[in-house]
């Protein structure tokens, strides 16, 4: 699929003027931006809007296809919103927000002031109740406190109020779509988690909400599928190169049982297949490596004359008398289920 093509369905703006180029100051060497098919698009949306639109596009994993117009985009609301001293800020702006266009500035590199966060404070310096009934800025907040340097005290406070009233809110969240996000941002937020499987898990989010985009879902479901092909044929190749490259390697002695090995596993992995669990010779493989390596780490500190500690030795006979090797193969072979398959890492989305 063209990416060019995706904009004129998914993106329609009545601003028929195309904006100057935008040159970012301060935080990287200057850089003109250049127009494209959605630069007016994003110029003519509000700003609430358009973060909204930017946080979807980077959290279901598509922001790689559309680096210009975010930067245009943010540096937009950077020069209108917070560089100007917050003087466009109304003290009652929505508290998600507020923390969105925090967290999406810091996490681009812009330098914007966390007292920003102020107005969320009452006259005796807490953060105000009428906060508590506001779980998706509560969120939103929360998220934002991840991006704090140091003695910025007031996101450390955030993130203890934000968190403690998420967790006090969760029991009454039971019907709402939003309860998920709240759970794993509380176990994994944003800042922490890698993008592949975020998004993945983001797509999910998504769908739940009654006010996604959904020729944009269907984008990021079509790229999360072809990228997900695409790194398994890297791997595939990469995992045949690094078997023939093994082989090649070693002296003419140990070729005959490294083959030996190969063909071993290669044979299981047909038989498993074959009802449709080959997914189990995976471990095997990996418990058989670290067999291996023990091996190896053996026999160096017998040739470097070390003598190992009993809580070192103790630690690498676990792995080297093979119990974990052979109890892998036999519980293959007893057709006992020892891992369960990762969906995540291996499913199409539909």
């Amino acid at each position: 699929m063209e990416f060019s093509a995706i904009p004129t369905v998914l993106l329609t703006s009545s601003v028929s003027k195309a904006p100057p180029p935008v040159q970012v100051a301060q935080r990287r060497p200057e850089s003109v931006f250049h127009l494209s098919v959605w630069g007016d698009y994003f110029l003519a949306y509000a700003s609430a809007d358009k973060l909204d639109l930017i946080d979807a596009i980077q959290r279901l994993g598509v922001a790689y296809h559309f680096e210009t117009e975010i930067e245009q985009g943010l540096h937009q609301i950077y020069e209108t919103y917070h560089q100007s001293g917050h003087k466009n800020v109304n003290n009652d702006e929505d508290l998600y927000i507020t923390a969105l266009s925090f967290r999406l500035l810091r996490q681009h590199g812009y330098r914007v002031s966390c007292d920003v966060f102020n107005k969320l404070k009452d006259n005796e310096g807490k953060f105000k109740e009428s906060l508590i009934g506001d779980v998706r800025g509560l969120l939103s907040l929360y998220e934002a406190t991840f991006l704090s340097v140091r003695q910025e005290d007031i996101l450390d406070e955030a993130m203890e109020f934000t968190a403690t009233r998420l967790n006090s809110a969760l029991p009454n969240l039971s019907n709402n779509p939003i309860a998920e996000q709240v759970v794993h941002a509380l176990y994994q937020p944003i800042h922490k988690g890698l993008t592949r499987l975020e998004s993945r898990r983001y797509i999910s989010f998504y769908e739940k909400d009654d006010s996604h985009n959904k020729v944009l879902l269907d984008f990021a479901k079509l790229d999360f599928n072809l990228l997900q092909k695409l790194h398994q044929r890297e791997l595939s190749e990469i995992t045949r190169w690094e078997a023939i490259s093994a082989l090649d390697q070693l002296p003419d002695y140990m070729k005959i049982v490294y083959q030996k090995i190969l063909d071993t596993y290669n044979t299981i992995d047909d038989e498993m297949a074959k009802q449709g669990r080959s997914y189990g010779v995976e471990y095997a493989k990996f418990v058989f490596k670290d067999l291996v390596g023990a091996y190896c780490k053996e026999a160096k500190w017998y040739h470097e004359g070390y003598v190992p500690s009993m809580d070192e030795h103790m630690a690498l006979a676990l792995l080297s008398c093979g119990h974990k090797s052979l109890s892998s193969i036999a519980l293959l072979g007893m057709g006992c289920k020892i891992p369960t398959k990762n969906k995540q890492t291996n499913v199409s989305i539909q």
